[in-house]
């Protein structure tokens, strides 16, 4: 048992070290010691892909399909992106393409794409299948099909064939994805010569929440980099109303105030308008998201919830008590992108940090910590699941738990606000 422990340590710092050579040695002895641990066959088919060693690659995977790839427990086999089944099938159309099997390669691809591969764009700019890139059968099989230059309608309907298609092919819930959802596909894609490109992509919004995820989301950045402008002011949906509890200086009387209509429509019309487009694990996504999405008056006027698709007439009851019309014109995209969750710090907040409680202190600051010596406990609060570039998050949780170690506290509270 000792000597297949040293054994798997030395052929993974070989992997790390991507000496694939002397890893595909190493792996194979321990193949040889225990041939039932898919994870060994699995890191065994990598090096001898890596060295290009195919026919081997191929066997290796196929006996890792067969066995099964899972996360390992102390030995820190990391990565292991083959742990999702699609993953090795990807890998073996590659094996089978390098060896001129065009067709087993087409199967094996299409194995992958059933298993919901992630990323279909990966086996048109990957070299190991370039011996299928001109076949139609590929290029059909990962949304390529079709003459490379196509009208507006055209190139509309192909991106909803395959956003339809994706939707069928991701969700964890094949059974809800049903007829209600292709007619709503049928009735958009026969609209589109009717609809600006705002009101294509608002019904293709609709039909991400048949995905019943709240991650699912369309980026349209690049291709229409206008409709990131977003309004200089944040909203919230308490439970009171629709409130501003933050802008940028120059609307600064606009703080607190509660939003009581948008181009003359109730805001909770509004936001009722918005409601079928946000995609949500539950309830409270919407109520999170939806004042996320007023920032973007080309999305509400895309629902017919705004009258122009550049500014907003917001009609606001003030914090002393009048009421008025304020007309607010959406800036340039935000430089953390069109959908930030928190206004920068240069901004006006209506709970100024020094005076509100500690989940506001610091808002900006990803994650931070401090030890509260009178209650004998130490607040840590997480506002994102990001990296800072001083210090990544692997860092952070080093140096918090050692200050535990060292002064030892009562209690961690961990603030998710």
């Amino acid at each position: 048992m000792t000597d297949q422990l040293a054994a798997i340590a030395q052929a993974e710092q070989l992997s790390r070290a991507e000496d694939w050579s002397q890893a595909a040695l190493e792996w194979q002895a321990v193949v040889g010691r225990n041939p039932v641990n898919g994870v060994f066959w699995d890191r065994l088919a990598e090096a001898r892909f890596a060295t290009g060693e195919y026919a081997g690659a191929l066997t290796a995977y196929e006996r890792a399909e067969t066995l099964g790839v899972w996360p390992v427990r102390g030995f820190e086999l990391t990565p292991l992106p083959s742990i999702l089944p699609a993953e090795i099938s990807y890998r073996i159309a590659c094996c089978h393409a390098r060896l001129g099997d065009h067709e087993q390669a087409l199967t094996a691809l299409a194995k992958a794409v059933r298993q919901r591969l992630r990323d279909l764009d990966r086996p048109a700019t990957d070299a190991h299948l370039a011996a299928l890139h001109d076949d139609p059968r590929f290029r059909e099989l990962i949304g390529l099909a079709g003459p490379e230059q196509l009208s507006r309608v055209d190139g509309w309907r192909a991106d909803l064939r395959t956003l339809r298609r994706e939707i069928k092919r991701r969700t964890p819930f094949p059974d809800l994805i049903d007829a209600d959802f292709d007619a709503a596909a049928d009735h958009l894609e026969n609209a589109i010569p009717q609809l600006d490109d705002a009101r294509i992509v608002v019904g293709m919004w609709r039909l991400l929440r048949w995905l019943r995820d709240g991650h699912a989301y369309l980026d349209t950045d690049e291709a229409f980099p206008d409709w990131a402008r977003c309004l200089p002011i944040w909203f919230f949906l308490f439970a009171e109303g629709l409130f501003i509890p933050q802008v940028e200086a120059r609307y600064q009387h606009l703080l607190g105030a509660e939003v009581l209509a948008v181009d003359g429509r109730p805001a909770a019309e509004v936001i009722a308008a918005l409601d079928p487009l946000l995609t949500r694990d539950n309830d409270y996504w919407a109520t999170a998201n939806a004042p996320v999405w007023l920032r973007r008056p080309v999305f509400l006027h895309a629902v017919d919830a705004a009258d122009d698709p550049g500014q907003l007439t917001l009609t606001v009851r003030l914090a002393d008590g009048s009421v008025r019309d304020v007309p607010v014109a959406a800036d340039a995209a935000p430089s953390d992108g069109p959908w930030p969750l928190h206004c920068p710090a240069e901004s006006l907040r209506l709970v100024r940090a020094a005076d509100g409680p500690a989940y506001l202190r610091d808002v900006d600051n990803h994650y931070w910590f401090e030890r509260l010596a009178a209650e004998d406990l130490v607040y840590f609060q997480f506002n994102a699941i990001l990296d800072k570039p001083g210090e990544p998050l692997a860092a952070f949780y080093q140096r918090m738990f050692t200050a535990i170690d060292d002064h030892g506290c009562r209690a961690l509270v961990v603030d998710l606000r």
